[in-house]
């Protein structure tokens, strides 16, 4: 109703009221950054994955390795394993999770083995033996043949039987 006062019709009073605040509570909805997605990692690095979500109530998280084992592996919202093996590959899930629900998201890990240190390693050690192989062909067979092949015995004057023994212009001469 409107107030006809001697001045017209006014409006009503304004009211106070009490500020209404509200709590919304929702389900996590994860943020990962860059989401879902599959990466490979080189063997011996660390994996290190970060799984973030919006909720209300706050979310707890649980980091699966596999569908088959349900046990979780990590119980907080990163995951790093450091000097990565090839049998750490494998689909990752994190759950997040509070009273109103949860949300997945997984992150498949390919775990590559860098073969250049394995060649590098395997090419000097063949470097090596041929190396060694050399040194003792050398000094077994081309030294000897080339450079002749000298016997001490060869350099000592001669014993005989006979013990006289005559020098002619120096010369060994024995008489029997």
């Amino acid at each position: 109703m409107l107030d006809l006062g001697p001045e017209g019709p006014q409006p009503p009073p304004v009211m106070d009221s009490n500020r209404l605040n509200t709590n919304v509570h929702y389900k996590p909805q994860i943020t990962m950054s860059p989401g879902c997605f599959s990466m490979s990692i080189t063997e011996g690095d660390t994996l290190s994955l970060n799984c973030s979500a919006k909720g209300n109530p706050a979310p707890s998280y649980d980091w699966l390795l596999s569908q088959a084992d349900p046990n979780p592996m990590e119980e907080r919202s990163v995951v790093t394993i450091t000097n990565i093996a090839k049998s750490h590959s494998g689909d990752y899930t994190c759950i997040a999770r509070n009273l109103l629900g949860n949300s997945t998201c997984t992150v498949n890990v390919e775990v590559t083995v860098d073969y250049l240190p394995i060649f590098a390693g395997l090419a000097a050690a063949v470097v090596v033996i041929l190396l060694v192989v050399s040194c003792f062909t050398y000094s077994s067979y081309y030294k000897h043949r080339r450079m002749g092949h000298y016997q001490l015995k060869d350099m000592l004057p001669r014993r005989h039987k006979n013990k006289h023994v005559v020098q002619h212009n120096g010369m060994d001469q024995s008489f029997m």
